[in-house]
Protein backbone atom coordinates (compact mmCIF):
# COMPACT_ATOMS: atom_id res chain seq x y z
CA UNK A 1 0.00 0.00 0.00
CA UNK A 2 1.04 3.59 -0.61
CA UNK A 3 -0.61 6.49 1.18
CA UNK A 4 0.20 10.17 1.54
CA UNK A 5 -1.28 13.11 3.42
CA UNK A 6 -1.72 16.25 1.31
CA UNK A 7 -3.41 19.62 1.85
CA UNK A 8 -4.84 20.09 -1.65
CA UNK A 9 -6.41 18.05 -4.42
CA UNK A 10 -5.43 20.20 -7.37
CA UNK A 11 -3.93 18.82 -10.58
CA UNK A 12 -0.35 19.64 -9.61
CA UNK A 13 -0.65 17.74 -6.30
CA UNK A 14 -2.45 14.83 -7.98
CA UNK A 15 0.33 14.31 -10.53
CA UNK A 16 3.08 14.66 -7.93
CA UNK A 17 1.41 11.99 -5.76
CA UNK A 18 1.41 9.61 -8.74
CA UNK A 19 5.14 10.11 -9.26
CA UNK A 20 5.94 9.44 -5.60
CA UNK A 21 3.66 6.37 -5.57
CA UNK A 22 5.35 4.85 -8.64
CA UNK A 23 8.77 5.49 -7.10
CA UNK A 24 7.56 3.87 -3.85
CA UNK A 25 6.53 0.73 -5.78
CA UNK A 26 9.55 0.99 -8.12
CA UNK A 27 7.25 0.34 -11.07
CA UNK A 28 4.08 1.37 -12.87
CA UNK A 29 0.84 -0.67 -13.00
CA UNK A 30 -0.80 -1.28 -16.35
CA UNK A 31 -4.15 0.19 -15.26
CA UNK A 32 -5.26 2.60 -12.55
CA UNK A 33 -8.82 2.41 -11.25
CA UNK A 34 -9.65 5.85 -9.87
CA UNK A 35 -12.55 7.84 -8.52
CA UNK A 36 -13.99 10.73 -10.57
CA UNK A 37 -12.09 13.55 -8.86
CA UNK A 38 -12.06 16.83 -10.82
CA UNK A 39 -8.24 16.80 -10.91
CA UNK A 40 -8.44 13.60 -12.99
CA UNK A 41 -11.85 13.41 -14.71
CA UNK A 42 -13.45 16.63 -15.91
CA UNK A 43 -16.71 14.95 -16.94
CA UNK A 44 -17.82 11.64 -15.44
CA UNK A 45 -19.62 9.29 -17.81
CA UNK A 46 -20.32 5.56 -17.80
CA UNK A 47 -19.18 4.99 -21.40
CA UNK A 48 -16.98 7.95 -22.40
CA UNK A 49 -15.52 9.92 -19.45
CA UNK A 50 -13.53 13.07 -20.21
CA UNK A 51 -9.99 12.87 -18.80
CA UNK A 52 -8.23 15.97 -17.53
CA UNK A 53 -5.62 16.87 -20.17
CA UNK A 54 -2.70 17.03 -17.72
CA UNK A 55 -3.57 13.61 -16.32
CA UNK A 56 -3.84 12.20 -19.85
CA UNK A 57 -0.28 13.40 -20.56
CA UNK A 58 0.88 11.73 -17.33
CA UNK A 59 -0.73 8.43 -18.35
CA UNK A 60 0.90 8.59 -21.79
CA UNK A 61 4.33 9.34 -20.30
CA UNK A 62 4.20 6.47 -17.81
CA UNK A 63 2.23 4.08 -20.03
CA UNK A 64 -0.78 3.23 -17.85
CA UNK A 65 -4.50 3.06 -18.65
CA UNK A 66 -6.91 5.34 -16.79
CA UNK A 67 -10.01 3.43 -15.69
CA UNK A 68 -12.40 5.70 -13.77
CA UNK A 69 -15.15 4.13 -11.69
CA UNK A 70 -18.62 4.41 -13.25
CA UNK A 71 -20.63 7.25 -11.64
CA UNK A 72 -23.40 6.35 -9.20
CA UNK A 73 -22.12 2.77 -8.87
CA UNK A 74 -20.51 2.47 -5.40
CA UNK A 75 -20.01 -1.29 -5.75
CA UNK A 76 -17.23 -0.71 -8.29
CA UNK A 77 -14.97 1.22 -5.91
CA UNK A 78 -15.41 -0.73 -2.69
CA UNK A 79 -11.77 -1.88 -2.59
CA UNK A 80 -10.47 1.67 -2.97
CA UNK A 81 -12.77 3.07 -0.31
CA UNK A 82 -11.89 0.28 2.12
CA UNK A 83 -8.20 1.15 1.80
CA UNK A 84 -8.88 4.78 2.68
CA UNK A 85 -11.04 3.69 5.61
CA UNK A 86 -8.30 1.34 6.83
CA UNK A 87 -5.71 4.12 6.95
CA UNK A 88 -8.17 6.53 8.55
CA UNK A 89 -9.22 4.13 11.31
CA UNK A 90 -5.92 2.35 12.04
CA UNK A 91 -3.28 5.02 11.52
CA UNK A 92 -4.74 8.43 12.31
CA UNK A 93 -6.33 8.00 15.79
CA UNK A 94 -4.28 8.91 18.88
CA UNK A 95 -1.34 10.29 16.85
CA UNK A 96 0.16 13.73 17.04
CA UNK A 97 1.95 15.41 14.14
CA UNK A 98 4.36 18.33 14.41
CA UNK A 99 4.10 19.11 10.69
CA UNK A 100 2.98 17.68 7.37
CA UNK A 101 6.47 16.24 6.82
CA UNK A 102 6.36 14.53 10.22
CA UNK A 103 2.88 13.13 9.49
CA UNK A 104 4.00 11.58 6.21
CA UNK A 105 7.17 10.21 7.82
CA UNK A 106 5.08 8.47 10.48
CA UNK A 107 2.66 7.23 7.83
CA UNK A 108 5.40 5.62 5.70
CA UNK A 109 6.87 3.93 8.78
CA UNK A 110 3.42 2.58 9.65
CA UNK A 111 2.89 1.32 6.07
CA UNK A 112 6.07 -0.77 6.24
CA UNK A 113 5.97 -1.97 9.84
CA UNK A 114 2.24 -2.50 10.46
CA UNK A 115 0.06 -2.27 7.34
CA UNK A 116 2.52 -4.24 5.22
CA UNK A 117 2.98 -6.98 7.81
CA UNK A 118 -0.67 -7.68 8.64
CA UNK A 119 -2.61 -10.62 7.27
CA UNK A 120 -4.78 -9.16 4.50
CA UNK A 121 -8.48 -9.96 4.80
CA UNK A 122 -8.83 -10.98 1.13
CA UNK A 123 -5.52 -12.64 0.23
CA UNK A 124 -4.78 -13.97 3.76
CA UNK A 125 -1.14 -13.11 3.16
CA UNK A 126 1.14 -10.33 4.31
CA UNK A 127 1.02 -7.55 1.68
CA UNK A 128 4.80 -7.02 1.64
CA UNK A 129 5.40 -10.76 1.13
CA UNK A 130 2.87 -10.93 -1.69
CA UNK A 131 4.35 -7.80 -3.26
CA UNK A 132 7.62 -9.64 -3.84
CA UNK A 133 5.69 -11.70 -6.40
CA UNK A 134 3.70 -8.78 -7.80
CA UNK A 135 6.48 -6.20 -8.16
CA UNK A 136 8.23 -7.83 -11.17
CA UNK A 137 4.90 -7.62 -13.06
CA UNK A 138 4.92 -3.83 -12.94
CA UNK A 139 6.26 -1.81 -15.85
CA UNK A 140 9.67 -0.26 -15.41
CA UNK A 141 9.97 3.36 -14.45
CA UNK A 142 11.15 5.67 -17.26
CA UNK A 143 14.89 6.37 -17.28
CA UNK A 144 14.12 10.06 -16.81
CA UNK A 145 11.00 11.15 -14.88
CA UNK A 146 8.56 12.88 -17.27
CA UNK A 147 8.05 16.61 -16.92
CA UNK A 148 4.61 17.16 -15.48
CA UNK A 149 2.56 20.03 -16.85
CA UNK A 150 -0.80 21.52 -15.91
CA UNK A 151 -3.06 22.50 -18.83
CA UNK A 152 -5.68 25.19 -18.45
CA UNK A 153 -7.89 27.19 -20.81
CA UNK A 154 -7.34 30.95 -20.47
CA UNK A 155 -8.61 34.05 -22.27
CA UNK A 156 -6.36 36.77 -23.66
CA UNK A 157 -7.53 40.07 -22.21
CA UNK A 158 -7.51 43.46 -23.88
CA UNK A 159 -4.12 44.33 -22.38
CA UNK A 160 -2.59 41.36 -24.28
CA UNK A 161 -2.05 39.31 -21.11
CA UNK A 162 -3.55 36.13 -19.66
CA UNK A 163 -3.74 35.44 -15.96
CA UNK A 164 -2.64 32.23 -14.26
CA UNK A 165 -2.36 31.84 -10.48
CA UNK A 166 -2.41 35.63 -9.98
CA UNK A 167 0.47 36.22 -12.41
CA UNK A 168 0.13 37.63 -15.94
CA UNK A 169 1.79 36.60 -19.21
CA UNK A 170 1.64 38.29 -22.61
CA UNK A 171 0.51 36.83 -25.94
CA UNK A 172 0.26 38.34 -29.48
CA UNK A 173 -2.28 41.18 -29.67
CA UNK A 174 -3.97 39.65 -32.74
CA UNK A 175 -5.36 36.96 -30.42
CA UNK A 176 -7.09 39.37 -28.02
CA UNK A 177 -10.42 37.95 -26.71
CA UNK A 178 -9.46 34.46 -27.96
CA UNK A 179 -9.24 31.32 -25.79
CA UNK A 180 -5.75 29.86 -25.47
CA UNK A 181 -4.37 26.70 -23.93
CA UNK A 182 -1.85 27.39 -21.16
CA UNK A 183 0.73 24.73 -20.31
CA UNK A 184 2.43 25.32 -16.95
CA UNK A 185 5.48 23.43 -15.69
CA UNK A 186 7.66 24.19 -12.68
CA UNK A 187 9.86 26.51 -14.77
CA UNK A 188 7.96 27.64 -17.88
CA UNK A 189 4.59 28.88 -19.15
CA UNK A 190 3.63 28.06 -22.76
CA UNK A 191 0.61 29.47 -24.57
CA UNK A 192 -0.97 27.66 -27.55
CA UNK A 193 -3.59 28.69 -30.07
CA UNK A 194 -4.97 25.99 -32.39
CA UNK A 195 -2.13 23.64 -31.30
CA UNK A 196 0.48 26.26 -32.27
CA UNK A 197 2.93 27.68 -29.72
CA UNK A 198 2.43 31.47 -29.62
CA UNK A 199 4.28 32.46 -26.42
CA UNK A 200 6.92 31.12 -24.05
CA UNK A 201 7.55 32.67 -20.61
CA UNK A 202 9.50 31.84 -17.45
CA UNK A 203 7.26 30.74 -14.58
CA UNK A 204 6.51 33.55 -12.12
CA UNK A 205 5.91 32.79 -8.45
CA UNK A 206 5.17 36.18 -6.87
CA UNK A 207 1.45 37.11 -7.14
CA UNK A 208 0.79 40.32 -9.03
CA UNK A 209 3.90 40.14 -11.23
CA UNK A 210 3.81 39.97 -15.02
CA UNK A 211 6.12 39.02 -17.89
CA UNK A 212 5.68 40.92 -21.14
CA UNK A 213 7.33 40.32 -24.50
CA UNK A 214 7.37 43.66 -26.38
CA UNK A 215 6.56 42.06 -29.75
CA UNK A 216 3.22 40.92 -28.33
CA UNK A 217 1.92 44.49 -27.90
CA UNK A 218 0.13 46.43 -30.68
CA UNK A 219 2.20 49.21 -32.34
CA UNK A 220 0.52 52.08 -30.45
CA UNK A 221 0.96 50.40 -27.07
CA UNK A 222 4.57 49.54 -27.89
CA UNK A 223 5.31 53.15 -28.89
CA UNK A 224 3.72 54.42 -25.67
CA UNK A 225 5.76 52.02 -23.52
CA UNK A 226 9.00 53.29 -25.10
CA UNK A 227 8.43 56.90 -23.89
CA UNK A 228 10.41 58.05 -20.87
CA UNK A 229 9.02 59.75 -17.79
CA UNK A 230 9.97 63.23 -19.05
CA UNK A 231 7.67 62.76 -22.08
Amino acid sequence: MYAEIVLHQDVRTWLACHRRAFEWFNGVPGKLIIDNAKCAITKACYHNPCVQRSYGDCASSYGFIISPCPPYDPQKKGRVESGVKYVKNRFAPLRHFRSLTDANHQLKTWLMEEAGQRLHGTTHEKPLVLFEVEQPLLKRLPAHPPEFAVWEKVKLHGDCHVQYQKCRYSAPYRLVRQELWLRATDTTIRLYFNHQLVALHPRLEIPGTKHTIPEHLPPNALAYSMHDSRW
